[in-house]
């Protein structure tokens, strides 16, 4: 299982929905959310393809 891409998808998941929970009410620690979104995409992005490419 591709552990990174799964972390990855699930980041940038919370990410956005942190972003728009953030849009319509202010929480303290919102700015984080453009951070797991860019993290959750790098992630996901940079998982080699297959198994034995790691």
């Amino acid at each position: 299982m591709h552990y990174r891409r799964v972390l990855g998808i699930g980041l940038t998941a919370a990410g956005i929905l942190g972003y728009f929970v953030g849009v319509y009410a202010a929480y303290p620690g919102r700015a984080f959310s453009l951070t797991l979104t860019m993290v959750g995409i790098t992630l996901a992005f940079t998982t080699p393809a297959t198994e034995a490419e790691l």
